[in-house]
């Protein structure tokens, strides 16, 4: 038997039976789904009866809560090592431009 619908907590976090943690991030009774995010950022919406066959459990929030925006959790296809930073030249050229825009007015 699933985790009663009545006992589920907005912000609250649950383990399922495949071990992966997830939030419940909000619950649509007019359409009686509730919406989880789990900690890689990944949203899902369950129907009220799916729930309820579902075995879940309570369980606290994950120690380091900023896995959605992780990229080495998010991504996990060997791109975590890629420089996204834009550099000092790229960030020059843009202080040069803000500098000189008066010549355009």
């Amino acid at each position: 038997m699933g985790y009663l619908l009545r006992d589920i907590e907005i912000g609250g976090w649950y383990v399922g039976e495949d071990g992966q943690s997830f939030e419940v991030v909000a619950m649509d009774l007019s359409h009686q789904a509730i919406e989880i995010q789990y900690y890689d950022g990944t949203v899902e919406e369950i129907d009220f009866e799916s729930w309820s066959q579902l075995e879940v459990a309570p369980t606290g929030c994950p120690s380091d809560q900023n896995g959605a925006f992780d990229l080495e959790h998010s991504l996990g296809n060997g791109l975590e090592n890629i420089d996204i930073s834009l550099g000092l030249d790229a960030m020059d050229s843009w202080s040069d431009t803000l500098q000189n825009l008066d010549r355009y007015q």
